[in-house]
């Protein structure tokens, strides 16, 4: 059985978040500086909301969270 949630890398280095073969929103891995310089990832949403993830996996949660 597939997952309804995927996570496709594109050749840009942008993750693309689908939920049911619809796309949710985005990630690209990113440094920013909090408590010293740290990576991470741009989390965008389909709606234009944006946060800043520790994590691919916080990442996708937060996306499908905005989703909705």
């Amino acid at each position: 059985m597939k997952s309804p949630i995927e996570i496709i890398k594109g050749d840009d280095g942008v993750f693309t978040v689908y939920y049911f073969g619809k796309v949710a929103g985005w990630l690209q891995p990113s440094a920013f500086l909090s408590e010293g310089r740290r990576k991470g990832f741009r989390a965008l949403s389909i709606h234009g909301d944006l946060k800043h993830v520790w994590s691919l996996n916080m990442g996708k949660d937060w996306v499908l969270g905005a989703y909705f």
